[in-house]
């Protein structure tokens, strides 16, 4: 027998394994903190610790970010919230992820170190960004990602909708971004059965287990692995159902017959899924932008994935591929690099915007790229300070952000425009259009506030050869659908719908 694969640890970060508060952590944290910093007064200032009287004398004094009363409920998949110094809760999970990606790298070291040739990987779960980790980080040290397909899980009512199983599994393949993509990923844990520790969760419907396994494989997997063979009798997840139930004989069953239907396809249409993705949009995003909101929402609305999703969707429902990438995979591109790869790029609520990104979002403008950004678009500097200075992002589009609101559910605020009315949730910035700079409004408030200043909700500047959408609301994702298409016809980009 030979070992084709080693998987290192199972669902780094799940289940808040991803935080520590221990003692060894407050002395990794303090060691972290010094190798950043160097000395306590670059810390003090960049944090602005002056306020509320939290100045440090030396790293030793620095806490770790222990749980504080927060002005809201957690939301979405974050599971701890602190109300200390924004720049501390910045560089905690900073500190969080580095130590998670060193764990990966020490185990796969091991491996090699006592002579294994065979693939390694280790397996991640949904829910990573609202998790202290960056997967781009600890797949660096993997010869391909895996992933764990949940579409449902305990408790669920339904399944996940369609496109953000489809947006999670391109997330998944750009993980891959730094190395051979024909490479593709794996499924290490494809549901097939009702699961559930404690409270059991939807049961898959007939014909939903052929139809989520072969929408990994269309998205960029290259193997799959079904989770489970045969239910357990005993611990904690002797309720997470297999191929065969617990009582089920070999071979019987509709779940022996979907999975059975799924490898036939598999090699039958071997050849369409073994080609390789080919997208020229991408959704980019900020693991410093994602930390940033976790540690404070603004609204009780906001969820990242949400916002994510809200720009994904109107181009997969248009049939249009989609990469999913973090800034620093292609930060240090240049202009005419990337547009060869890329038409269009989405920034869903890209908080924090390092510089060499923001310049080559400007280049890639002028060039003939269509960029599109999300509210409270570049707010933030690299130490979590808000800035002095306008959004860079907004400049490049057009507006000056005159008014902000939170929307905290279950408030919405009317729109019109574009395809008549809609609405917007979560957030929103006021867009007032800068004059003679060829910017026109697509959706305006309407509502007595905003709408009575005349302030835009979504707006499009044609500069130079490209242009730069600001989607400053949680706008209804159905009504970006006709500029998404626009966007698509315009790029003269392949598209199924």
């Amino acid at each position: 027998p030979v070992v084709a694969f080693w998987q290192i640890d199972n669902e780094m970060g799940n289940e808040q394994s991803d935080l520590d508060f221990s003692h060894n952590a407050l002395v990794a944290w303090h060691t972290w903190l010094h190798n950043k910093w160097t000395n306590i007064t670059a810390l003090n200032e960049a944090w602005g610790t002056v306020f509320w009287s939290a100045t440090f004398d030396s790293f030793v004094q620095v806490p770790l970010p222990t749980f504080t009363r927060p002005g809201g409920k957690l939301q979405g998949e974050e599971e701890w919230r602190s109300n200390m110094s924004p720049g501390l809760l910045l560089d905690y999970r900073r500190f969080r992820a580095d130590s998670l990606a060193d764990f990966a790298a020490m185990q796969v070291r091991v491996l090699r170190a006592a002579g294994t040739r065979a693939c390694i990987t280790t397996n991640i779960n949904g829910g990573y960004w609202g998790r202290a980790l960056d997967n781009n980080a600890i797949n660096s040290h993997m010869d391909f990602p895996a992933y764990d397909n949940y579409p449902v899980w305990g408790g669920s009512l339904a399944p996940d909708p369609p496109a953000k199983v489809a947006m999670m599994l391109d997330t998944v393949r750009g993980w891959t971004a730094q190395r051979d993509r024909s490479a593709g990923f794996m499924i290490a844990e494809q549901l097939i059965g009702a699961q559930g520790h404690d409270i059991i969760g939807y049961t898959p419907r007939p014909g939903q287990i052929v139809a989520w396994s072969t929408q990994t494989l269309l998205h960029g997997a290259t193997s799959l692995a079904f989770f489970r063979y045969r239910a357990a009798t005993k611990g904690q997840e002797m309720f997470c159902y297999g191929i065969l139930d617990h009582t089920t004989e070999r071979g019987r069953g509709r779940k022996w017959k979907e999975a059975k239907r799924v490898y036939e396809l598999a090699r039958t249409y071997q050849d369409i899924w073994l080609g390789p993705v080919k997208s020229r949009v991408a959704l980019v995003y900020s693991i410093d932008s994602i930390f940033s909101w976790n540690a404070q929402p603004q609204s009780t609305a906001f969820d990242f994935m949400a916002e994510a999703l809200r720009m994904y969707y109107p181009f997969w429902r248009h049939g249009a591929a989609v990469d999913i990438i973090a800034g620093q995979r292609i930060e240090n591109s240049s202009v005419p690099e990337l547009l060869d790869q890329y038409s269009i790029l989405l920034l869903p609520a890209p908080i924090i915007v390092s510089d060499a990104l923001m310049a080559l979002l400007e280049g890639f403008v002028k060039a003939g790229g269509s960029l599109w950004t999300g509210f409270r678009a570049d707010l933030k500097d690299e130490n979590n300070a808000v800035r002095r200075s306008a959004s860079r992002l907004a400049v490049l589009a057009g507006v000056d952000i005159e008014e902000i609101e939170s929307l905290n559910m279950p408030l919405n605020v009317s729109l019109e425009g574009g395809s008549g009315k809609s609405w917007g949730t979560v957030w929103r910035d006021g867009l007032r259009i800068v004059p003679r700079s060829n910017t026109e409004a697509i959706w305006n408030y309407t509502d007595r506030f905003f709408g009575n200043l005349g302030l835009a909700a979504v707006t499009r500047r044609k500069l130079e050869a490209g242009e730069v959408l600001y989607i400053g609301t949680g706008i209804n994702q159905e009504d970006l659908l006709p500029l998404a298409k626009q966007a698509l016809q315009e790029k003269q980009v392949a598209m199924a719908g």
